[in-house]
């Protein structure tokens, strides 16, 4: 079982999660996650802080720090170290995870696929899984935006061509629903469309379909033409 903790401090970022997982058998622990899509050595320090932190606040728990890596890097290690100081954590390079032993998986696991080895071609399987599944509209949603997104990383076009397939469900995502609000925020910030306007070509170019263009940038078909 894996219930979520609240973060340490305001200072956290959102991309840090700290959660107790119970495994069958085995005393709880306290995972801290890291998820990074580029390595970036900094990060390591961060991680390094936010074990400290939680060992404090729980001096008698185990607690385990992991950071998730997305792309590959071959400077990526398992360590910081600072003068006499040494701070190892656990490194999950996706890429080096063989996407078929993860098909499987539980369905939070799927989204991650395409950025597994072989896991473009085992991108069908992904989406089926999730798609066909049991979760609630939410959940799934969620997922198969998710799962949109990081293919994005690996193959634009497959991304888009997954984004037109199943949009009829990704709408009804929170997700999606905040990347698009913030979307809209930023270009009244700006004042400006024309920003708007060479995303939406470029997402045109790379085989997004119109009416997905036009909801995501909040343009309409005579700002598009100007």
């Amino acid at each position: 079982m894996i219930r979520e903790l609240p973060q340490e401090t305001t200072s956290l970022r959102a991309a840090d999660f700290p959660m107790e997982v119970e495994e069958k058998g085995e005393k709880s622990y306290i995972l801290l996650l890291e998820i990074q899509t580029e390595w970036k050595a900094e990060k390591t320090s961060v991680l390094a802080e936010y074990y400290i932190r939680f060992q404090r606040k729980y001096p008698d728990r185990k607690i385990r720090p992991c950071m998730v890596l997305f792309l590959p890097s071959g400077k990526a290690v398992n360590r910081f170290q600072l003068e006499s100081l040494t701070f190892e954590f656990e490194l999950v390079k996706m890429w080096e995870l063989e996407a078929a032993e993860y098909c499987s998986a539980e369905p939070e696991i799927l989204p991650f696929i395409p950025l597994m080895k072989g896991g473009l071609e085992l991108l069908d399987i992904a989406e089926a899984k999730l798609y066909g599944s049991r979760l609630n509209r939410e959940d799934r949603a969620d997922y198969l935006f998710t799962l949109a997104l990081l293919t994005g990383l690996k193959d634009r076009e497959k991304s888009a061509a997954l984004f037109h397939r199943r949009r009829d469900v990704m709408v009804e995502s929170a997700l999606y629903e905040i990347i698009k609000e913030e979307g809209k925020l930023e270009g009244k910030i700006e004042g400006k469309i024309e920003g708007k306007l060479e995303d939406a070509r470029r997402m045109l170019s790379r085989g997004y379909a119109l009416e997905d263009v036009l909801e995501i940038t909040g343009l309409t078909r005579e700002q598009l033409q100007m």
